[in-house]
């Protein structure tokens, strides 16, 4: 080995090279040794090696509880937990969530969501119906405008502006939009 590579090689700029902590020159210079000599080549993989090690043997994984600290931040509160409407409306502004969106009769908008907890917003038109039912989920429903009639278990009542309707899991529940301006907030809880 010649006394220019040994110094090359000694001079730690292969370490930095390898931590991309380098100049725009010194790397040129770096790749151009490397092409030219197998021994600095050698020394690139053995340095990547070693702080790959290193980084897996210094690796940490996050505390369990960060995950759930993560959506919480994220996730719409629980409507079942709190059902206050000034609360949500605040969720919409805080959030910019409003429809400028043309729709026919119905318009479904997701929200942030897991697997254990499904939130959702509906806007409708007066006279639009639906009928449905969820196999594992209870149903909490917040009208935040209009009015809405919803059928279940043969009983039909009528909800208005700041209601909640609670909707069991495996009971077939028909709503019927009784107001042009009908927007309510659903969440459907893994039960």
């Amino acid at each position: 080995m010649s006394l220019l590579i040994r110094d090359f090689l000694e001079s730690g700029i292969i370490e930095m090279y390898c931590m991309g902590i380098v100049s725009d020159e010194e790397k040129m210079l770096v790749e151009t040794f490397a092409r030219n000599h197998k021994e600095v080549q050698d020394e690139i993989d053995a340095v990547h090696k070693t702080l790959q090690n290193y980084a897996l043997a210094e690796e940490k994984s996050p505390a369990h509880s960060l995950k759930e600290k993560i959506m919480a931040a994220i996730l719409p509160p629980l409507l079942k937990e709190n059902h206050e409407l000034k609360i949500w409306m605040n969720y919409l502004k805080e959030n910019a969530i409003s429809t400028t969106q043309k729709f026919d009769q119905l318009l479904v908008m997701d929200l942030p969501s897991s697997e254990k907890q499904i939130t959702y917003l509906a806007w409708a038109k007066k006279g639009i119906e639906l009928e449905e039912s969820h196999e594992s989920e209870d149903e909490y429903l917040l009208m935040l405008a209009g009015s809405c009639s919803f059928t279940f278990n043969g009983i039909t009542q009528f909800y208005y502006k700041g209601d909640t309707v609670f909707i069991p899991k495996n009971t077939i529940h028909k709503a019927v939009a009784m107001s042009s301006d009908m927007l309510l907030l659903g969440q459907r809880i893994a039960a």
